[in-house]
């Protein structure tokens, strides 16, 4: 977390949009390493996600929350000085569109974060939960219809950014996360497994996804539960 912190303290309250918010983790993890921010809005599209967030932020009025796409928000150009985009690059479809709305939002000498979960072979069996958390999650969408990719690789991480992006990547590096681990209880992931089941239960295939459902249970009861590997990139315009 040294150095995300040492990006952020490189601005002086700066205005922070957070994209793909989810329940807040990469705000949470921002508020937690600096605090002298101006503002903080977290957006995303689930609405049952947001109401999550804002009950857990209800104690900090300088986070505020809007149930929005970001290609759909009326952010004038030269709005914020930090712009996150926090395990979100798996469910975008136009990765360069939202490049190039992150770029035109950010004021001049801006800086643009990606944060993305990331495959990797030399995992814990607690964070092993994570990744089959996450394909468990990622079959589900998609059998609804919703674009959610499976974890991507570093390098497919890089290449898209350096592909679509109208700015270089200037530095990444592995995420630290643990402080927030004990943060995560099994009782709040079976919770998640069941909501996603929710989604599928008029399905021709809800017995299979039950199956594997009850089975990923299993796992994380005798394993336990650890954030995976991240990803954490900075792009500024050169």
């Amino acid at each position: 977390m040294k150095n995300l912190k040492n990006y952020l303290e490189k601005y002086d309250n700066p205005r922070i949009l957070d994209i793909g918010s989810g329940k807040g983790d990469f705000i949470k993890l921002i508020d937690y390493i600096f605090q002298d921010y101006q503002e903080i809005i977290g957006i995303d599209i689930v609405d049952y996600l947001l109401e999550m967030d804002e009950s857990a932020f209800n104690h900090n009025p300088k986070i505020k929350w809007m149930g929005k796409e970001v290609l759909d928000t009326n952010f004038p150009k030269n709005s914020f000085d930090i712009i996150s985009l926090s395990n979100t690059l798996h469910h975008i479809k136009d990765i360069k569109s939202m490049l190039e709305q992150m770029v035109y939002m950010l004021k001049p000498n801006g800086m643009i974060i990606v944060n993305e979960l990331m495959a990797a072979e030399d995992l814990s069996d607690k964070e092993i939960s994570h990744q089959l958390l996450h394909s468990f999650a990622a079959k589900i969408d998609h059998e609804i219809g919703m674009l959610h990719s499976q974890v991507f690789s570093k390098e497919n991480i890089i290449q898209a950014i350096e592909m679509f992006s109208p700015w270089p990547i200037v530095d990444y590096w592995k995420l630290e996360t643990k402080t927030f681990d004990k943060e995560i209880t099994i009782d709040d992931l079976y919770q998640l497994i069941d909501g996603l089941l929710l989604n599928v239960k008029d399905h021709d295939k809800y017995s299979l996804y039950k199956e594997e459902a009850e089975s990923l249970k299993a796992y994380l009861k005798e394993n336990g539960f650890s954030f995976a590997h991240q990803l954490c990139l900075v792009l500024k315009k050169s």
